[in-house]
């Protein structure tokens, strides 16, 4: 009888999991109708960390091999797409009051 070792947070890191799988259904067509009706395109363009967020998460639930190095990895890759999105999208909001406050 083979019991593996218990890993403190396992069961947090599978439900937080599951919740990025099912944020992803009422995600993709808000960011997708956003980007369409204010006609730009990094609304749209939150969808690519979403999208890499959904790949880690179903590979993370799907494998049988705990890769603990792996995991943190693909996560910090995410969080730097998204926070360069969160970037641009603060960067046009500054460019967009300056222009209103100038011109």
């Amino acid at each position: 009888m083979n019991i593996p070792p218990k890993i403190p947070g396992a069961y947090a890191d599978r439900t937080l999991r599951i919740v990025t799988i099912a944020a992803m259904a009422p995600a993709f067509p808000l960011l997708l109708a956003a980007g369409v009706l204010t006609g730009r395109a990094l609304p749209a363009l939150g969808l690519v960390p979403m999208a890499m967020s959904l790949a880690v998460s179903l590979a993370a639930l799907t494998s049988k091999k705990s890769s603990i190095r792996t995991k943190p990895t693909a996560d910090l890759i995410v969080a730097a797409s998204l926070a360069f999105i969160m970037v641009l999208r603060f960067v046009g909001f500054v460019a967009r009051a300056v222009d209103v406050v100038c011109c």
